[in-house]
């Protein structure tokens, strides 16, 4: 799993933030690279660019899925009042929008959805003009297509072009004061465009650039800035809706390196700021200690918040000249919270998550700012690459992780899965490829999508889930425990070779979507962002379904376009309490004495898995054991 690095460069008072793939990039290079950044923004939200190509490629760490802007570093002149993207990958909904809009637009908003905004959006072909409806529609554009925006600055008219072919002109607008911006939106996973020009996002000052060497190190920097020269973190937003500003340490703390903590160098309008603890995958958006698997100390109330929006007690208030500090103590799984180096509190025991704690700080009022008291919690992960053994090395570097590859090939650079199978059999005797996941699916992380490259002979291609241990020489769908979408004639197999349903194929291009509800244990299947099919509810195995994509015929080659559900041996941060990542510590059902991934809580205190309570639920509303009258039951995931 690469980790990334975020460089920061004063732009004329503006910072802008660029992400680097550090295994595609050396540490020697990285100094080198901030001199020559090309492609320059105002807002890099959410998204990634790739400073060689000019491409912008939807990536967060949130699973609530932001909006992710791409906002030029200057507004549109009269030398510079057009410009325009090619989409190289629609991701799975091809939420792509090209537009304009002014200085301070909101975060988490595609163009056109607010005032002082005009957007083209791809994915219907709507013109959205201030508002969160279309007012006109042009289409789907796919994969290739050229999306362009040009500015009338004489009549203040925006014009959007598909393929160079004029579709749509705005009436004349009323010009944002400091004018208008060039702007690109993403909102979905896999989404991937090409920048087609330079110059409108081109810096206004034509000087050298000043940059320094990156000293602090994080995992994502939301809404804020830091300064390396001095360490001081500060919040940084110009959108009207003020978001939570965070900045997460990229590597996370250990026994060695189990303490930071900041001085507050400026309280700004509210003092909302905040020291604590989260795991890698928290959500944007969200204060330290607001949501499960975090725990914070805000300097505001003196509230200690952990895993809820509302404080479990209080501290002391923090202001400026105040030290705040926060520390795990690894041996006995609790976090200390500290005011001028005195202890305000002392956690209970707590469950690390899968991936530990990463050091986090938030911000969420303008003006706020705080210094950075250590540098080891922000340090870089290259600085640990020395004591990492070259197998451990190889293991980091792995994008796409699985417990099952059988008879196919996966490109670890982009994901491409082909079929590999060399025999000379005849088309009777080829064996069935199949990709299963490293980890079952779990509530934070239950999609995924291919994209079919080559359909080869007969394009005997599928995507679903299946149980752990599925039996070899299978496609998803037709063994119990398991459901799949075939490419090649549209069946949706259910736990049988026959299709239950055949909804339209899929052939060279499509993306096959597999998403999995939780609440309702039901799977959905998407062919181009479009669902095609819903199932019934099923019965989740034991250990919970793990995504699965099979091929089955000469010539057979996609891409994995998300590495999330194929992500390392590490489990994902749990969503609900009690849930483990180790599927033989989850608890054996009463009535079966089996281990299964859902279980319901009735509220005598008895769980059992979802299949027994099925069939006693049909009979009668009371506790298989204590028979305890109940309800309503509350579903528990594990795994």
């Amino acid at each position: 799993m690469s980790r990334n690095i975020y460089m920061y460069t004063e732009l004329a008072g503006v910072y802008c933030c660029t992400q680097y793939d550090m295994y595609c990039c050396p540490s020697s290079s990285v100094d080198k690279m901030a001199a020559h950044i090309v492609y320059h923004s105002l807002h890099c939200r959410e998204m990634t660019v790739d400073q060689r190509t000019g491409e912008l490629k939807y990536e967060t760490a949130s699973p609530d899925l932001p909006v992710a802007q791409f906002i030029g570093p200057k507004p549109l002149t009269p030398a510079s009042n057009r410009f325009s993207i090619e989409i190289a990958n629609p991701g799975m909904h091809c939420y792509i929008a090209i537009g304009v809009c002014n200085r301070h637009y909101p975060a988490h908003r595609q163009p056109g959805w607010e005032a002082n905004s005009v957007g083209y959006h791809a994915d219907d072909g709507g013109i959205y003009v201030a508002t969160g409806f279309p007012r006109h529609t042009f289409g789907r554009v796919s994969v290739g297509e050229v999306m362009a925006c040009s500015l009338n600055m004489s009549k203040n008219t925006v014009t959007f072009y598909r393929n160079e072919r004029a579709i749509y002109t705005s009436p004349p607008l009323a010009a944002p004061p400091g004018g208008f911006y060039p702007v690109v939106g993403l909102h979905s996973h896999g989404e991937m465009v090409t920048l087609l020009e330079v110059e409108p996002w081109t810096p206004d000052v034509k000087t050298p650039l000043r940059s320094d060497d990156v000293t602090y190190h994080s995992l994502f920097c939301r809404e804020a800035k830091v300064s390396h020269s001095s360490g001081t973190v500060s919040y940084d937003s110009m959108s009207p809706d003020i978001p939570v500003g965070q900045f997460v340490s990229e590597c996370p703390l250990s026994p060695t390196c189990n303490k930071f903590s900041f001085e507050i160098v400026n309280q700004g309008q509210m003092c909302y700021i905040s020291i604590g603890v989260c795991h890698r995958r928290y959500p944007g958006n969200r204060q330290p200690g607001w949501l499960p698997n975090s725990i914070a100390y805000h300097a505001d109330d003196g509230g200690i918040y952990h895993g809820n929006g509302q404080p479990s007690r209080h501290a002391s208030r923090a202001r400026v000249g105040d030290t705040m500090s926060c520390e795990v103590d690894f041996q006995a799984k609790i976090v200390i919270f500290s005011l001028n180096d005195v202890v305000v509190y002392r956690s209970p025991a707590l469950r690390l998550p899968p991936g530990g704690f990463h050091a986090a700080i938030g911000f969420h009022s303008h003006g706020e700012s705080v210094c950075l008291l250590e540098m080891e919690p922000w340090r870089s992960a290259t600085n640990q690459v020395s004591r990492i053994q070259v197998e451990e090395l190889r293991a980091v570097q792995e994008q796409y992780h699985y417990s099952v590859c059988r008879d196919a090939t996966l490109n670890q650079h982009n994901g491409v899965l082909s079929f590999s199978y060399t025999g000379d059999g005849d088309d009777d005797d080829v064996p069935v490829a199949l990709l299963l996941s490293k980890r079952p699916m779990t509530p934070d992380v239950n999609t995924f999508s291919i994209e079919i490259l080559n359909e080869g002979r007969e394009c005997y291609i599928a995507v679903g889930l299946c149980p752990q241990h599925y039996p070899p020489e299978r496609l998803p769908g037709w063994e119990r425990h398991s459901i799949g979408y075939h490419a090649d004639d549209g069946g949706v197999f259910v736990a049988s070779g026959l299709p239950v349903e055949v909804v339209p194929a899929a052939r060279q291009g499509a993306t096959m979507t597999c998403q999995f509800n939780f609440s309702t244990n039901t799977a959905t299947f998407l062919l181009n962002g479009e669902k095609v099919y819903q199932s019934q509810p099923l019965t989740v195995p034991p250990g919970g379904f793990y995504a699965a994509v099979g091929l089955n015929s000469q010539g057979e080659i996609i891409r994995l376009c998300e590495t999330e559900p194929w992500r390392g041996s590490e489990a994902l941060p749990c969503l609900e309490p009690g849930v483990t990542p180790d599927a033989q510590s989850m608890p054996e059902c009463t009535v079966c004495v089996d281990r299964a991934v859902t279980h319901f809580l009735i509220p005598c205190g008895h769980t059992f898995c979802s299949e027994c309570m099925d069939e006693w639920a049909a009979v009668r509303k009371t506790c298989p054991t204590c028979r305890t009258p109940y309800q309503e039951m509350k579903p528990l995931y594990f795994g």
